[in-house]
């Protein structure tokens, strides 16, 4: 009964942190990065904030995610029972072998790149090259720094990166939902 009530209270915490984030019209590159630097370590404590909601007990318990990019959904199982749902849009990747990062918006084939255009819009007007060039060299550093200000800019729940020996896939979470036997 107590755990519904302090999963809510976290939830409507981490969302009142967004509402009072409002977006910035910037002035140079600078004010960008310093932005992106900023956004990043407000998204590692709204990841914290995730990790020690839905996984306090991790080291005790065998969590298993299955990524369904077709459907932006993340399944989470906890001892084999299903456990949590995630719906995502999908940021962007890293080719592994080129390092280079590439925005999904790219891919017409994406279910979600008109909410990923606001993202784009928003470097386009705030002169931040990394949000609105379609691909360039990177390292998972820039990566995370772009899954964070989508995060800030479409004021998501979170993200999480799925990897495979050729990419690492990017996305970012709009909806959270525990499910209950």
């Amino acid at each position: 009964m107590k755990t519904p009530l302090i999963i809510t209270v976290l939830v409507l915490s981490a969302l009142l942190q967004c509402k009072g984030q409002e977006e910035k019209v910037l002035e140079n590159t600078t004010e960008c990065e310093s932005l992106i630097t900023e956004q990043l370590t407000l998204f590692w404590k709204q990841l914290a904030s995730f990790q020690s909601t839905y996984f306090i007990d991790e080291s005790e318990q065998d969590y298993r995610w299955n990524y369904d990019f077709k459907n932006s959904k993340i399944s989470i199982f906890k001892n084999g029972s299903p456990y949590l749902s995630i719906d995502f849009i999908h940021v962007g990747k890293i080719n592994v072998s080129e390092k280079t990062w590439t925005w999904s918006w790219i891919n017409i084939q994406e279910t979600e790149t008109s909410k990923l255009q606001e993202v784009k819009m928003f470097g386009e007007t705030n002169n931040c090259e990394k949000l609105n060039k379609a691909s360039w060299l990177s390292a998972e550093k820039e990566a995370w720094e772009m899954v964070a200000m989508t995060n800030y800019i479409l004021k998501t729940k979170g993200g999480a990166r799925h990897y495979t020996k050729a990419e690492y896939n990017y996305v970012v979470f709009t909806k959270i939902q525990e499910i209950t036997d």
